[in-house]
């Protein structure tokens, strides 16, 4: 199986419980791996032929910029499954951090599995 992965995707998001949470927006870091068969692009070289990822990044940083979520679990969930059905994929895998958010820890964070993703 081949992968297109989506490495270090910065994105900012209105996302916390925290009351000081709630009124900002905070800095989001998403690593995104797509099972996705890339044989014809391997001999066509053409975009259509595999999924383009500035595509994909940019529904991302859309669609994180018009919500708000209180946790990265639903966040993630509900952008799995917009991801999956968007652009018709069968899965991914997609990790959330969130960085610096507790004094000595570099991120903290969710990963989230979703379709067949072998």
């Amino acid at each position: 199986m081949d992968y297109v992965f989506l490495e270090g995707l910065a994105v900012e998001a209105n996302i916390g419980v925290l009351a000081h949470e709630k009124v900002i927006q905070q800095p989001l870091v998403l690593d995104i791996k797509i099972p996705f068969s890339s044989s014809l692009a391997c001999y066509s070289d053409d975009l259509n032929d595999t999924l383009d990822y500035a595509e994909i990044v940019s529904f991302v940083q859309g669609w994180v910029a018009t919500r708000r979520f209180n946790l990265l679990e639903t966040m993630g969930g509900m952008l799995a499954d917009e991801l999956l059905s968007e652009f018709k994929l069968s899965g991914l895998a997609m990790t959330i951090r969130k960085p610096k958010i507790i004094s000595g820890l570099a991120s903290a964070g969710v990963t989230l599995v979703r379709g067949s993703f072998a």
